[in-house]
């Protein structure tokens, strides 16, 4: 009996071993260079089990441009091909309006709750649909008032801190900052987690991205990536425990969500116009034509910066502006949703659609926003003469008014060079810039089967002195992004938030939150250096990449 178990063993080992190298000579056979991949890990040793997007730059320096990786046994190619990625990202977003599948994840077509992050196709379509009119110019404009709100009371705290003449980490109080606003502004509550540092809502938050860093995470990840015929089973494992661990952190986002929900529906007086009501409301009603006019209608001219948006995102001026040279119908570039096809589903969102919609919203606006400042600020306290040009500009504009709205902030042009270049220096979510091949393409002579993922090195591409030079792009240089600059440079050439169809659909709002909080903050307040500042500032990679010890800095109350 054990000999025959043996031999079976051997044949089925020996098989799988064979496969496994066939499926290497896949680059190979494409004509693509890149890394040896390892039998068992493919590329993935690459990384070092450290920071993903630093592993990649490294592999760009030694591949070039465009080469592939295996992750596991998947392939993936990486590219800074500027002209590849508006390809892939703008011009055949019909062909590739998939993201790469992460290791544990939901079905993206089959799963009952699903986010726009991991939806594909007319899936994808309806989701974004219903939340998009969420984040139009309009709405903007009446969320303003509630990140003042949320702003003014942390002003508060930098009066304390300010008033100590201590250094202090003021990413750690950012996060407080953003998780009240995504609460007011997208689910109606005043939960005051600028002051309450243990409010159960800001830990479910940090203790969600600290468990993403812990080793026994990444391991748990690791298997299904180098196996992925378990990827539904480790998704399902995850689920369960999300589900029934009290005090597992999803699982407390997800209650709170649902929670939310069932008092919204409960009784009219709970009703609010914010992300969460639009979401019911879609639910009730079912109607993709409503949608549909909603999204046209208040979505028609977007600009974030005053100027007529481009392709791609070049700075902030084309948060809107990736649908120009998207091949599809009028209706679906108004959209934001590429030449897809109309959903056969209804257009309305399930209970468990809406719990993962919050669940997204939550994590990104209180993750990516807090670390936007954070870097921006670290920029400032170690480029003084760019922070009193900005305050300078803010001074003039604001005079004496304190609050900040959607037209002032129109009206500062520094501060957007400034939060760009902080950006390029320091991009966030580096890894989720990528695309999914859904369809045989070619694409500037490049074959790519249907499944293959095409992902952008951010990193290389923010640093290529090519297209920042003359100066080190290395250096804090707001200037960059001035318009002439912007003029003469690759619309693809500036990628935090992705592009396409299919990028941030907070964007704006993220936007409008940081230059809000941080133009009030320093109209009150100069950032300064100390001896406990981290230079260089050093990172984790986590869902995003933050920073590891947080960024501490002083604040100096200004003579106004």
């Amino acid at each position: 009996m054990w000999p025959y178990l043996i031999g079976v063993t051997c044949v089925l080992l020996g098989i799988w071993i064979w496969q496994r190298k066939e499926r290497f000579k896949y680059f190979k056979n494409m004509g693509l260079d890149g890394p040896p991949p390892n039998l068992l890990l493919g590329n993935l040793g690459e990384y070092g089990g450290g920071n993903i997007a630093e592993g990649i730059a490294k592999l760009t320096k030694k591949y070039g441009k465009t080469y592939g990786i295996f992750e596991g046994p998947v392939p993936c190619v990486i590219t800074t091909d500027l002209e590849l990625l508006k390809e892939v990202f703008i011009k055949r977003f019909s062909s590739f309006h998939g993201r790469k599948l992460f290791p544990v994840q939901p079905d993206p077509e089959d799963a009952h709750g699903i986010s726009m992050v991991t939806a594909v196709g007319p899936r994808w379509k309806r989701l974004r649909m219903i939340t998009n009119p969420t984040f139009s110019v309009s709405k903007m404009k009446q969320m303003s008032p509630l990140i003042n709100e949320a702003v003014t009371s942390f002003l508060k705290t930098c009066e304390e801190k300010a008033k100590e003449g201590k250094p202090f980490d003021i990413y750690k109080e950012y996060q407080g900052l953003t998780m009240e606003v995504i609460a007011s502004c997208a689910f109606g509550l005043q939960i005051n987690t600028i002051q309450d540092k243990e409010h159960p809502f800001l830990l479910a938050g940090r203790d969600f991205f600290n468990k993403l860093g812990k080793d026994s995470m990444k391991f748990y990840m690791m298997i299904p990536a180098i196996f992925p015929i378990l990827r539904r089973l480790f998704y399902a494992m995850l689920y369960m425990a999300q589900c029934y661990m009290p005090n597992e952190p999803s699982g407390r986002l997800r209650k709170f969500a649902r929670e939310t929900i069932q008092l919204r529906k409960s009784d009219p007086k709970y009703r609010r116009m914010d992300l969460l009501q639009l979401m019911i409301d879609a639910t009730l009603a079912g109607n993709k034509e409503q949608v549909s006019r909603s999204n046209s209608s208040e979505n028609g001219e977007l600009s974030f910066g005053g100027a007529k948006e481009q392709e791609g995102t070049n700075g902030l001026a084309g948060v809107d502006g990736e649908m120009n040279g998207v091949q599809g119908t009028a209706g679906d570039v108004a959209n934001g949703t590429g030449n897809l096809k109309t959903s056969p589903q209804k257009s309305g969102l399930s209970k468990e659609e809406i719990v993962e919609q919050c669940l997204v919203f939550i994590i990104a606006g209180y993750e990516t926003t807090s670390t936007a400042l954070g870097y921006c600020s670290h920029e400032l306290a170690l480029n003084p003469e760019v922070q009193k040009r900005l305050q300078a500009e803010i001074d003039e504009q604001l005079g004496d008014e304190d609050h900040i709205n959607y037209e002032t902030i129109q009206k500062l042009p520094y501060l957007e060079m400034v939060f760009c270049e902080a950006l390029r220096l320091h991009p966030i979510a580096t890894t989720f810039i990528n695309r999914r091949c859904m369809e045989p393409c070619t694409v500037n002579g490049l074959h790519i089967p249907a499944g293959l993922s095409v992902q952008a090195d951010v990193l290389s591409i923010h640093a290529d002195p090519e297209v920042w030079g003359p100066t080190d792009p290395a250096v804090f240089e707001p200037e960059r992004f001035s318009p002439e600059n912007k003029a003469t440079r690759h619309p693809m050439a500036w990628l935090p938030f992705g592009a396409g169809p299919r990028n941030c659909v907070g964007m704006r709002f993220a936007i409008l939150e940081a230059k809000i909080a941080l133009a009030r903050v320093l109209k009150h307040f100069t950032i300064e250096r100390c001896a406990e500042t981290e230079v260089p500032l050093k990172k984790v990679e986590r869902a995003t990449t933050v920073p590891m010890n947080g960024v501490t800095v002083k604040l100096v109350k200004r003579e106004i």
